[in-house]
């Protein structure tokens, strides 16, 4: 019988996410992109990296798994969302393990299966996606839960107390989140006197957990803790915010009566209903299990059932919710680690209506049945292009296209190789072309695509944000005062703007300058970054640059930072570095354009001719030629 039971349970699993994915049409959204980049570039042996791209934290544990489904099926999103499904049945399996071991092998071990199988919009959501580490690492939590109940039932040897020490080891790696899990796991046996009584399993723990933490520990080691800085500093609101935040917003959206991107100011008598029925099944789970937990918070010798592990996941996660961004967040999928709660009050409620009498059976059924209707409407009463769009566009109504395929030829017709874009769309450019278009974003989270983007021939701007046309016109109007040609295209509600001539490619230049630090900033065609020189205009003040090999040029541009521009520069040009030629002396404005009569030169520099109590900085610089 339990073997049926579970098989039910994974086909549950299994239907309910693929329905959920056919219903959004298998979208991607930017982050997960981002992993099946990491992914492609693991499988290619191209780079092999500890952390998700451009941050300190999260393990990119989930896309060397990926990685083998991207050699076999291609880089698409087919072996993303695989690879998420695999993690959401690791999830509700080890949420079925465990309620067996802890609420015993009945029926509410079933209903906590069930309510994981078929979850409300948020888990759901998070559960086939590959970002973050968050499924993977509730997995994993739950693993840990399991396997210290197995530890302070049956006793500690070696194999067990190895795996213990990985799979913590493993968690710290992937997600921080796993934290309120450790601390569960590790209060627990403490108080069963189990594993710190036996050397040698407990140092087989240590010697685990050093393994599979040993990419998180080494790479802080060396960046003098970025993970814990990144996570623990610019804190704000108090630690009554942060918990008003967690229960006030977090937790509606976790039971379904939110989607994650709508504000919870008001709530429907629906949700309240959620609440209250959840609110008294917390009453029910505690007073159910009050012997056992009174023996373990009144640090008892009798034995307990574990479900204190339950508990204490969640008050570690409310403590973790108190003192980092956790709390602080508007992003509710931080605390989805209090499903580890949820699920089972839900399962010990059921189990314990079913266990009274046949009519309660039918009950408890109807009761599940009802859950499972609520979690449904949670998620369809919704647009399908929603649910896998960024909070804070959906908040704005703003809508990324599901196909971007028509970009994608547009661009590749035209002949650009590299785009600039917003964060959202551009990883997606990257990830769905397999990087036959590269597209700066910001953040940047692949270096690499910014010496791409220097080199290639012609460029794209893509516009979506709300007065996206305003954005377009605005580019068309900068790019026209340099002389370059554009061309505009609205496609898919997109705005993108077309260069023609942008000059020489700046992939071989170099440069340097009297004062200041990187200097190649004032060419590597991304208009969040700048040269600045760091100090006051002083007269012989220099910028140069040098082209890489003697070139015919014919014209200069600049684009240069408000306020920061100098009063009067000598531009001159030189064949070898050490014989300069004045060609003009001008007054630079934000957007500067000059052109003169074809002439051979490799070093283009720039000198102050006159003081000026501001800084000098260059955002983009244009040369035109042959």
């Amino acid at each position: 019988m339990p073997w049926i039971w579970l098989a039910g349970i994974i086909c549950l699993t299994l239907i309910w996410r693929v329905v959920f994915l056919i219903w959004v049409q298998f979208d991607l959204d930017a982050d997960e992109a981002v992993v099946g980049l990491m992914a492609k570039h693991i499988s290619e042996g191209r780079v092999f990296p500890i952390w998700f791209y451009g941050q300190p934290y999260m393990g990119a544990v989930e896309a060397y798994l990926t990685a083998p489904l991207m050699w076999l099926f291609g880089p698409n999103g087919l072996a993303v969302k695989i690879s998420a499904m695999l993690f959401a049945l690791a999830y509700v399996f080890s949420g079925w393990i465990l309620a067996r071991r802890i609420l015993g092998k009945g029926v509410s071990a079933v209903f906590t299966a069930i309510y994981l199988a078929a979850p409300p919009l948020l888990l759901t959501l998070w559960s086939v996606k590959l970002r973050g580490g968050f499924v993977s690492v509730l997995a994993l939590g739950q693993l840990i839960l399991w396997l210290a109940h197995v530890i302070a039932t049956e006793g500690a040897n070696m194999r067990r107390g190895f795996f213990m020490g990985l799979l913590c080891g493993l968690g710290i790696w992937i997600n921080l989140l796993v934290l309120p899990f450790l601390l569960a796991a590790g209060l627990y046996l403490l108080s069963r006197r189990r594993l710190i009584n036996n050397i040698a399993p407990m140092l087989l723990c240590l010697a685990g957990l050093l393994i599979g933490a040993a990419p998180f520990w080494i790479d802080n080691l060396y960046s003098s803790g970025a993970t814990f800085a990144r996570l623990l500093g610019g804190q704000q609101g108090s630690l009554l915010d942060h918990l008003a935040n967690t229960f006030g917003r977090h937790l509606p959206i976790l039971l379904g009566e939110f989607p994650p991107w709508q504000e919870a100011n008001t709530s429907s008598w629906l949700g309240i209903g959620i609440r209250i029925l959840f609110g008294l099944g917390l009453i029910v789970f505690l007073y159910w299990q009050r012997k056992s937990l009174a023996r373990f918070f009144c640090f008892s010798k009798k034995p307990t059932s574990g479900i204190e592990m339950y508990v204490l996941t969640a008050l570690g996660f409310l403590l973790a919710a108190a003192f980092t961004h956790f709390g602080g967040k508007p992003e509710p999928r931080y605390a989805i680690v209090l499903y580890s709660l949820l699920a089972p009050i839900c399962g010990v409620c059921l189990g314990r209506l079913w266990a009274c009498s046949r009519l309660t059976r039918w009950l408890a059924g109807l009761a599940m049945l009802g859950l499972l209707t609520f979690n449904l409407s949670t998620i369809y009463r919704h647009d399908y292009r929603l649910p896998t769009k960024p909070v804070h566009y959906i908040r704005k109504s703003l809508r990324l296209p599901l196909d971007l395929s028509p970009v994608y030829h547009a661009l590749e017709l035209s002949g650009v190789k590299a785009i600039e874009a917003d964060y959202w769309i551009g990883q997606l450019v990257n990830f769905e072309t397999s990087e036959r278009i590269v597209a700066v974003t910001r953040p940047q989270r692949i270096a690499d695509y910014l010496t791409r983007f220097r080199a290639a021939d012609r460029h794209a701007w893509i516009f979506n944000k709300p007065g996206s046309r305003k954005g377009a016109a605005r580019k068309v109007r900068e790019l026209s005062a340099y002389g370059i040609m554009v061309d505009t295209l609205e496609i898919c509600g997109l705005h993108v703007v077309f260069s023609w001539d942008e000059g020489l490619a700046a992939q071989d230049w170099q440069a340097q300058a009297s004062h200041g630090q990187e200097p190649p900033k004032a060419f590597d065609r991304n208009e969040y970054s700048r040269w600045t020189n760091g100090l006051d205009q002083q007269v012989g003040h220099w910028f140069e640059l040098d082209l890489g090999s003697l070139r015919v040029i014919n014209g200069i541009g600049i684009i240069s930072a408000t306020g920061d521009t100098p009063r009067q520069v000598c531009l001159q040009t030189s064949l070898d570095g050490e014989t300069y030629q004045d060609l003009t002396l001008a007054r630079l404005s934000l957007r500067w354009h000059y052109r003169f009569d074809p002439r051979p030169a490799r070093f283009v520099r720039f000198v102050l001719t006159e003081n000026n109590n501001r800084w000098w900085s260059i955002i983009e610089m244009y040369v035109y030629g042959q």
